[in-house]
Order: C-alpha cells, then sequence, then structure tokens
C-alpha cells in the first residue's frame, strides 16, 4: 500500500464503516475484514452475508468543496470495476451505488459523512454457493481471503486517487458508458417514474418525467430500479 495511509486487516468486525472511522487520526484509514457482523446499506435493507466477500472501508478527508462529496458513491462504483478481477463477467454500475451482473446485485457502495469525515465502503460478493434471488457472485470458487485483500487494498488506492480528480468530465462518461441505469425507464420511492438521461456534475441521475426534467439525489430517494424490475429485500453491502 502506497505511503500516507494506513491499512488494518481483520478476521471480523461488526462494521467496517464503524472501525475504520473509529481509527482515523488525520492519516486516511482503511479497515479490510474477512468477515462483517453488522454490515449496512444505503437503504437498511436486510444484510445476507457471502461466503467470500470483500468487506472494506476507507475513512479519509477527500480534497476540494464538500459540495462535492456528493458524487463519491459513484466514483467509488468506477474504482471497485478497475479492482476487480473479474473473470469476463460484465460488472454495471447502478445509480446510485450497486455493482450489478444482469439483474442481479454483485456490490454496493456505501458513503457516509461524519463531521468534516467521509467513510466510504464497499462490499463484494466473490463467492456464493447458494445465492439468493436477486444476488448473484463474480467467482465460480471460492478465491480464498488473499485475493479479497488484494482488491480490497487496489480498491482503496484508486479511490484515494480519483477522490483528488473528482467527477470530471472523463469519470461522467465512462460512468454512463458503464451504466445499467442511463438509457432505462425506471421507477423510484417516493414515487416516481421516467427515462433516466444522464448523470450531473455532483453525481445526481438527470431524468425526464411526463412533468419535464428533474435531478434526483441518492439522499432523497429509495429504491430506483428498471421499471420492470421486481423489489428486492436483500443487501450484499
Amino acid at each position: 500500500m502506497a505511503t500516507g495511509y494506513v491499512k488494518v486487516c481483520l478476521p471480523s468486525v461488526e462494521s467496517t464503516q464503524d472501525s475504520a472511522f473509529d481509527r482515523f487520526a488525520g492519516v486516511p484509514a482503511v479497515v479490510v475484514a474477512e468477515r462483517q457482523t453488522r454490515g449496512r446499506g444505503r437503504t437498511g435493507a436486510t444484510w445476507i452475508e457471502p461466503d467470500r466477500a470483500i468487506f472494506v472501508s476507507l475513512a479519509f478527508v477527500p480534497p476540494g468543496d464538500p459540495a462535492g462529496w456528493a458524487a463519491l458513491p459513484l466514483i467509488g462504483g468506477l474504482a471497485a470495476v478497475d479492482a476487480l478481477d473479474h473473470d469476463g463477467r460484465s460488472i454495471r454500475l447502478k445509480w446510485p451505488n450497486d455493482l450489478v451482473v444482469g439483474d442481479d446485485k454483485v456490490g454496493g457502495l456505501l458513503v457516509e459523512v461524519r463531521g468534516d469525515v467521509v467513510v466510504a465502503g464497499w462490499g463484494c460478493n466473490l463467492y456464493w454457493a447458494e445465492a439468493p434471488d436477486g444476488a448473484c457472485a463474480l467467482l465460480p470458487s471460492d478465491p480464498g481471503n488473499g485475493y479479497a485483500i488484494e482488491r480490497a487494498t487496489a480498491w482503496a488506492e484508486l479511490l484515494l486517487a480519483a477522490a483528488t480528480r473528482g467527477f470530471d468530465a472523463a469519470a461522467r462518461l465512462r460512468y454512463a458508458s458503464l451504466s445499467a441505469t442511463v438509457g432505462q425507464s425506471i421507477t423510484w420511492e417516493p414515487s416516481g417514474a421516467g427515462i433516466a438521461e444522464a448523470v450531473a456534475e455532483d453525481g445526481g441521475l438527470v431524468v425526464r418525467t411526463s412533468e419535464g426534467t428533474a435531478v434526483l439525489r441518492s439522499g432523497a430517494v429509495r429504491h430506483v430500479r428498471a421499471a420492470t424490475m421486481p423489489p428486492s429485500e436483500t443487501e450484499s453491502m
């Protein structure tokens, strides 16, 4: 890992988010865990742990205006795609914070702001012998904890570097190219429906509705999904 931040690897932890925040002391802190017993997602959905997964959180103070931090889940998603050796599986980014293969969720991001510290977390299902409906894993066999640590470390390094650049035009263009949401008819809660047209500079989702154009913010909506996709009751990060 590059000089300038610390990494801690744990066999088990209640929450990598809480552990990373507790360990932050002015220098970026990365916590990687083999197991996580009280993980949480953005919407508080039921937690289900796969057989092998990546559990990692990074506590840091991003450069620049805090107004730009809203795009960090999207920047983190791009870093996750780059960090993964996914054996040819086509990973897409579902706005604002999910990684999907086809219609199934394989991972997710959680970004929390605590004072002037950001805690960004990533979880990804690597192997799951019997994944529930709506979820999947990347690999057909267990790659071992070493692989998970390597990918988690790569993600943290990529996110730290990308955060200095922000959600610039190149990042927005790449996100759109990997998006499972842009170009789709979608619904969201509280009740809304429209067509996702683009991603805004601050990470919002530009949608066209029957009443005109609007921008969705991740903190104000829940359960954005394709118009034909059934609700999911599980969360894997």
